[in-house]
């Protein structure tokens, strides 16, 4: 069952808009699924609101229509969503490229940090996760033009932070059992 659980951020003169939808990973046992935070870009562009209505496939026709028109200040956003679609679509190669393409864009917006750390996470690459999570929620050194992004977005990496952390600490145990046993036989 899935909870919701991915908060997205509409820009609106009357404010933010928030919208629940939702993702869980995959591959795991309904007891051990966890539900991960994702959010779309802060700036709305086209195919926004198809995506955060839970409109999938119609959120991705509409950015792959008007992805080579859009001006290049706003690619990276749409990229951010992108890479968010596919995830929710569970298609992760296809994520992974728009992911990296968002990160590299250099927008350096901390959805495009928090969606691939999202995406790391459910492809148990945890290290690569907890470096996007941190970035995202610029807990290290934090870049300017993610410092002057507001406090919220930073609390959606946090809380996605800390349950990487425990899922990497659980698979570092796991690890260890595993050494330990090979090791009594």
């Amino acid at each position: 069952m899935l909870t919701n659980t991915i908060k997205t951020r509409i820009n609106r003169a009357a404010g933010a808009i928030f919208t629940a939808l939702a993702v869980t990973t995959i591959g795991l046992p309904s007891a051990q699924a966890e539900s991960w935070e994702l959010r779309t870009a802060a700036q709305e562009v086209k195919g926004t609101r198809a995506l955060e209505e839970g409109q999938l496939d119609k959120a991705i026709r509409i950015m792959d229509a008007n992805y080579g028109t859009t001006p290049y200040a706003e690619k990276g956003a749409m990229l951010t969503n992108l890479c968010l679609a596919y995830i929710l679509k569970r298609d992760l190669n296809t994520a992974t490229s728009y992911c990296d393409r968002a990160v590299k864009h250099g927008f350096s917006d901390r959805e495009a940090y928090n969606n691939r750390g999202v995406l790391r996470s459910m492809q148990g690459d945890y290290p690569g996760a907890v470096s996007d999570f941190e970035r995202a929620g610029c807990f290290a050194n934090c870049p300017e033009e993610l410092n002057s992004q507001g406090n919220e977005r930073m609390d959606v990496a946090r809380r996605n932070l800390q349950r990487v952390q425990v899922q990497y600490a659980q698979q570092q145990e796991e690890q260890e059992l595993q050494v330990v046993e090979s090791s009594g036989n």
